[in-house]
């Protein structure tokens, strides 16, 4: 279940680095590259034939967390 503080954080961090009507006119959220890095990691090591180092496992533990929490968010890209 997402924060419902998830998107008013992320809306406020936005619009203080987009010029504002930038950020109205062309909203940007997106959660697919995360999940495509997450899908290509196993066949990645296995074309290496290795197992994951620590950091790279706690990268995808990580990552799936982020997931879990915000994976209901409405996502944005300019070819929406």
């Amino acid at each position: 279940m997402a924060s419902s503080l998830a998107p008013v954080a992320r809306s406020a961090l936005l619009e203080s680095i987009c010029a504002p009507t930038l950020f109205a006119c062309q909203p940007n959220f997106q959660l697919d590259g995360y999940g495509i890095w997450l899908w290509a990691s196993a066949p990645h090591l296995s074309h290496q034939r290795r197992a994951p180092t620590a950091g790279e496992r706690a990268a995808v533990r990580l990552v799936a967390r982020y997931l879990q929490a915000v994976g209901d968010s409405p996502c944005y890209d300019c070819w929406e």
